[in-house]
């Protein structure tokens, strides 16, 4: 099983932040039976054109894919929900790393959990 419980408590105070860093992990659920990864994003509304990103690694930071986010609903007119969707392959990393990249006017934001990113640990073979 991935354990996520930690994340979630940490999500939950960056949210809270997210006038300060403009974008934040805001929701993420692991579906084990499914091997998928899937969450919920909100970014400042800062501009019309945004690049919303999760960037994510199997190996350490050895290697990484950017796995671009779909835009979901704007709540308000301050902020816009992303949703993403990660299949989990079926390797045998004992940890998943991601942050969150945010594009908006010429300016890179991240939510990268105060610089630790956020991590998902395997257990027992799950998704494999």
């Amino acid at each position: 099983m991935l354990q996520s419980q930690t994340l979630m408590k940490k999500i939950d105070r960056k949210a809270q932040n997210l006038e300060a860093q403009k974008v934040a992990l805001e929701n993420c659920i692991v579906k084990n039976e499914e091997c998928k990864m899937i969450g919920t994003i909100k970014v400042a509304n800062i501009t019309n054109e945004k690049l919303v990103n999760v960037r994510v690694t199997f190996d350490e930071w050895k290697t990484f894919q950017d796995l671009p986010a779909t835009y979901q609903t704007s709540p308000s007119k301050n902020y816009d929900n992303f949703f993403f969707k990660l299949e989990i392959p079926s390797i045998q990393a004992e940890r998943i790393e991601f942050c969150i990249s945010y594009h908006a006017n010429g300016t890179e934001y991240w939510d990268s959990n105060n610089g630790i990113n956020y991590s998902l640990i395997r257990h027992n073979n799950d998704c494999v």
